[in-house]
C-alpha cells in the first residue's frame, strides 16, 4: 500500500477512500472490532496508526508540521471511537434479528 500512497496518478480523496477500505474498515485493522474491549489506550495505538497512514498518503514529512485534527480535517476522517461503537451497535441489531436458538443471541442475552 505504500507504493500506491506515493503515486501521483490518484488524488488525495482516493487514496483515503482505498485506506478506508482496504486497511482500516474491512482488511486489518478493525478486524473482528465487535468483540474487542475498547480501551483508551486500543483507542489511542489506533490513532497514532491512522495518523502516520494519513501522513504518508498526504507526503507529510517530519520537518513539516500539521495538527492531528487539520490532519483529519483534510481527509474527512472520523474519530475510531464512533466507528468502533457504529460497528458494535449494527453487530448487536443483527445479532437481535437472529432466531431465539442462534448461539450469538444466547450469548448475547
Amino acid at each position: 500500500m505504500d507504493k500506491l500512497w506515493t503515486f501521483q496518478i490518484f488524488g488525495r480523496a482516493t487514496k483515503v477512500e482505498m485506506f478506508n477500505s482496504s486497511v482500516k474498515a474491512k482488511a486489518v485493522l478493525l478486524y473482528a472490532s465487535e468483540s474487542w474491549t475498547v480501551t483508551q489506550m486500543t483507542v489511542d495505538r489506533i490513532h497514532v496508526f491512522i495518523n502516520k497512514c494519513l501522513r504518508r498518503i498526504l507526503n507529510i514529512q517530519s520537518p513539516d508540521s500539521i495538527t492531528n485534527k487539520e490532519l483529519w480535517k483534510k481527509t474527512s476522517e472520523q474519530p475510531v471511537l464512533e466507528e468502533l461503537r457504529r460497528r458494535k451497535w449494527h453487530w448487536i441489531r443483527h445479532t437481535l434479528k437472529q432466531s431465539d436458538d442462534s448461539i450469538a443471541k444466547q450469548a448475547l442475552q
